[in-house]
């Protein structure tokens, strides 16, 4: 695992798995509210939970944000809110169902697209996002104070793959995003006119490197 630290109280996690050509990010915002960004999976987690205790120094967690239901973002869910029990799971609707039907037993706060939430220092806003592979109901989320951007699966560099930050620009990611991480053209233009339309200044991806803008 490589920890860095990528903005002012913004840290990266990046963990590698043998045999396994990708990488998978964490990310901890750590001001007033904090928030986790994805748990990673099982294994993940393990190794995440103490890093997380340390960064934090006796503080809660407060927030879990999980895009969509899949291994390397939720599958750590119940060792990290076991860790911490106090913190609520942003996700969708749908991505909830998918906890109670697996018997996680999470304090979840369901937010759809165009929603809001603002505490403290911390304000998300969240995008429909149709995360593959079934186009299941997910969100992104837009740190609006930092106007950065929790990209999940849409945005991998597979040539900078294990680079932990890049410069780029908002159009050339866009225009990036093919029907491979959003397998409909009429979602796929969709999500490209709503993230066009933001201010986004960092991409936190999922997989590869912290994008500058």
């Amino acid at each position: 695992m490589e920890i860095t630290k990528v903005l002012e109280n913004v840290y990266k996690f990046n963990h590698s798995i043998p045999n396994v050509a990708i990488n998978f990010n964490q990310y901890l915002v750590l001001g007033k509210q904090t928030l986790l960004a994805h748990t990673g999976n099982v294994i993940i987690a393990k190794n995440l939970i103490p890093e997380l205790k340390k960064l934090l120094g006796g503080k809660s967690l407060n927030y879990i944000f999980v895009s969509h239901f899949e291994s390397d973002e939720c599958g750590g869910i119940n060792l990290i809110t076991e860790a911490f029990p106090e913190a609520e799971v942003i996700c969708s609707n749908t991505t909830e169902m998918q906890f109670k039907g697996f018997g996680f037993s999470t304090k979840t706060l369901v937010k759809k697209p165009e929603e809001v939430l603002e505490v403290e220092d911390l304000t998300l806003k969240f995008i429909k996002y149709p995360s593959e592979m079934h186009l299941w109901e997910g969100i992104l989320a837009i740190d609006t104070s930092r106007n950065m951007l929790f990209s999940s699966d849409l945005f991998i560099h597979w040539d900078t793959i294990k680079e932990q930050e890049i410069s780029s620009n908002i159009e050339a990611e866009i225009n990036n995003v093919t029907l491979q991480q959003v397998p409909s053209p009429e979602a796929l233009e969709e999500i490209k006119t709503t993230l066009s339309a933001l201010d986004i200044k960092y991409i936190a991806c999922g997989h590869g490197p912290f994008i500058t803008l």
